[in-house]
């Protein structure tokens, strides 16, 4: 039976939050394929109709958990001074080392060690989502 295009919508996005939730906790090479799609509640066969490879998958992934965080941060500094907001912001992202609950993580330090050995594109990615960290520190800093 064929999947309506909301259905393929929906199984992508538990795939895609699956996969960000495990790549944070256990790191890129020990989520595989098989365990992501069945924390999703989807049979291993239907990964490639979502994504081209797992590299796809890291990238799009790493974008999800840069727009998480940087969303929390935002409503999170919203009416504060500058500097309120920067020393928020600043302890909100250094506070992610004391917690096991991987949502809002930023994928950088949690990934960072991997990073080297990762295909190219995800190390770009890697790279997007620290640029963007950085200009958000640079504009609560003026």
């Amino acid at each position: 039976m064929k999947k309506s295009r909301q259905e393929t919508e929906e199984s992508r996005k538990r795939i895609l939050s699956a996969a960000t939730r495990m790549f944070l906790a256990d790191g890129l090479a020990q989520t595989g394929i098989a365990s992501i799609m069945q924390a999703a509640g989807l049979t291993q066969g239907g990964f490639y109709r979502h994504f081209r490879s797992k590299e796809q998958l890291i990238v799009e992934a790493s974008k999800a958990a840069n727009e998480h965080m940087f969303a929390a941060f935002a409503q999170a500094v919203a009416g504060r001074t500058p500097q309120q907001a920067l020393v928020l912001a600043v302890d909100m992202y250094l506070d992610q080392l004391s917690g096991h609950d991987c949502d809002g993580m930023c994928p950088l330090p949690n990934l960072g060690s991997e990073l080297r050995r990762a295909d190219p594109v995800v190390r770009g990615a890697a790279m997007a989502g620290h640029q963007l960290l950085v200009q958000f520190y640079q504009k609560l800093a003026e």
